[in-house]
């Protein structure tokens, strides 16, 4: 069944409960045939009035979740995301990116981006095993 306006007798959205104007575009899923609002199904205006004038028949996400097997996945409403924290084995800071953090070739600690020095390893490492590698170069030329 396509998008469609039409006169209904429901002018509540199913979703939020509220009432939708009746200059507002109205989807209907062609699964439940519910009255939606756009925004409740994360859709724009003009992504919505696209479905309508063209006919496209066009299902809800209530109606998508309950079919798909990856609503198994989904959080629990509430619940907040997993975050991610991993501390620098260098700095003894933390980083709140997976794309952030190396792997150290040496000694196999994880460390910040900046940290890492790509075939020296971390900068502790570097510390250990190369002398001077934190001698600024005024104070090699000290007189």
């Amino acid at each position: 069944m396509p998008a469609r306006i039409t006169k209904h007798s429901q002018t509540k959205c199913i979703k939020c409960n509220k009432r939708i104007p009746k200059y507002r575009p109205k989807l209907y899923c062609s699964i439940c045939d519910e009255i939606k609002h756009f925004s409740c199904q994360g859709l724009s205006k003009t992504d919505a009035e696209y479905l309508i004038n063209n006919k496209i028949s066009w299902t809800c996400t209530d109606c998508i979740t309950e079919i798909l097997p990856i609503n198994a996945c989904r959080r629990p409403k509430g619940s907040s995301p997993a975050t991610f924290k991993v501390q620098c084995s260098s700095c003894k800071g933390y980083c709140y990116s997976q794309t952030n953090i190396r792997t150290c070739n040496h000694c196999d600690n994880t460390v910040h981006a900046k940290c890492f020095k790509n075939e020296l390893g971390c900068i502790a490492c570097c510390e250990a095993m190369i002398p001077g590698f934190n001698v600024n170069l005024y104070e090699l030329y000290d007189d």
